[in-house]
């Protein structure tokens, strides 16, 4: 504290005791329209909620999209080795139906 200020002759009050006889600023500027003030709550709760609610979402969801990718995973490579050992073969077929001698290019 500053030696050349005066100290206040009555003890200033705490930050919870000004704000506690403030009313709140949403009730002094719409007090005469409560769906105004309705909607000014909801959206501040909204605010508040959303990320909240998103990542409650992505917890929940995480673990079936981490299932749903595994499956398409284990379907591709069934499906990679099935095509493959088809060309395998085909290409075995077409080796030996010629003598052993790949085809001309």
């Amino acid at each position: 504290m500053s030696a050349g200020r005066p100290l206040p002759s009555q003890p200033l009050p705490t930050l919870t005791e000004a704000l506690w006889d403030a009313p709140p600023p949403a009730a002094n500027a719409l007090a005469g329209d409560p769906a105004a003030l309705a909607e000014q709550l909801l959206g501040e709760l909204q605010a508040r909620l959303e990320p909240e609610l998103a990542e409650r979402v992505r917890a929940a969801m995480a673990p079936a999209v981490e299932r749903a990718v595994e499956r398409l995973l284990h379907e591709t490579r069934q499906e990679l080795a099935r095509v493959l050992r088809a060309e395998v073969a085909r290409a075995l077929r077409q080796a030996l139906g010629s003598g052993g001698h790949p085809p001309p290019a």
